[in-house]
């Protein structure tokens, strides 16, 4: 386990020889102080006293640096000044329209490319607008031959399962129309086993709401075809099939039905559909 210390008493257990505080080291490198010492003496010149081990202090400098070079050198501290990367220059480019703009950032990438630069999962581009900008830019490196892979944040109610879900709730807010049973019976994420066959059918003559009404009107149908066989000829429907229809309907219909507990069983009945 170990414990955070602050300055000051990091400084008074360096000070006095606290077991733990050098670890047997010979050699003690700190790092991320900033240059501007302030409440920071008490330590540097605890690390600075210490006589059987080397401190390197590793500061971070600011355009100031020059106005604290005397409080360091006051205290017998060797100053070596280590410059890092230069920052890379930025080049702005107008453009009168996105779809410009897209197609100059991948001539820039693409060039990049061809010249050997950098390779293409060294090239990171940032788009302004996940919805517009990031596929505008991604269709314009597709087109220029660019490998790409797309990182897009989506809205939730775009998900599809999450939206496979909000049609189960939304049909029943609806009342089961011919619509939004349809697309959940159409939904990739749900096994309702009930035909979109059956249901064009049956919305081309009348406009049916409610799965009760669904399963009556199905089952008015399969006998319809039992008394005339002939009715279902050039119909794409078979009465075997319209008879798993009716069951299938009443097995939507029973986690769907209000009363006490009625979320419980719609949430059930909801996972008992998934594929």
């Amino acid at each position: 386990m170990s414990t955070a210390l602050g300055p000051g008493t990091l400084a008074e257990a360096i000070g006095d020889g606290a077991p733990g505080t050098r670890s047997g080291a010979d050699r003690l490198h700190v790092y991320g102080l900033l240059y501007d010492l302030r409440s920071r003496k008490r330590l540097v010149r605890a690390l600075h006293e210490q006589p059987d081990v080397r401190v390197d202090i590793y500061a971070v400098v600011g355009p100031d640096a020059n106005d604290f070079d005397a409080e360091w050198r006051s205290m017998g501290v060797d100053i070596e000044t280590i410059l890092g990367d230069p920052a890379p220059e930025v080049e702005v480019q107008p453009a009168p329209t996105a779809a410009v703009e897209a197609s100059w950032v991948a001539a820039q990438v693409k060039g990049a490319l061809v010249d050997g630069v950098c390779r293409p999962h060294e090239i990171a581009v940032i788009a302004r607008s996940g919805r517009e900008d990031t596929h505008r830019v991604a269709d314009a490196l597709h087109a220029a031959g660019v490998p790409v892979t797309v990182r897009v944040r989506r809205p939730l109610a775009e998900v599809g399962a999450l939206k496979a879900f909000l049609a189960i709730f939304r049909g029943g807010a609806e009342d089961w129309t011919y619509r939004a049973l349809r697309t959940v019976v159409m939904s990739p994420y749900f096994d309702t086993s009930i035909r979109a066959r059956t249901l064009d059918h049956l919305a081309a003559d009348r406009r049916i709401r409610g799965l009760a009404q669904w399963s009556t009107a199905v089952g008015e149908l399969l006998a319809g075809f039992r008394e005339n066989p002939r009715a279902i000829w050039g119909t794409g429907l078979f009465e075997d099939y319209l008879e798993e229809d009716v069951k299938a309907l009443e097995a939507l219909e029973r986690p769907t039905t209000a009363g006490r507990g009625r979320s419980e069983r719609l949430g059930r009945g909801t996972l008992d559909l998934l594929k």
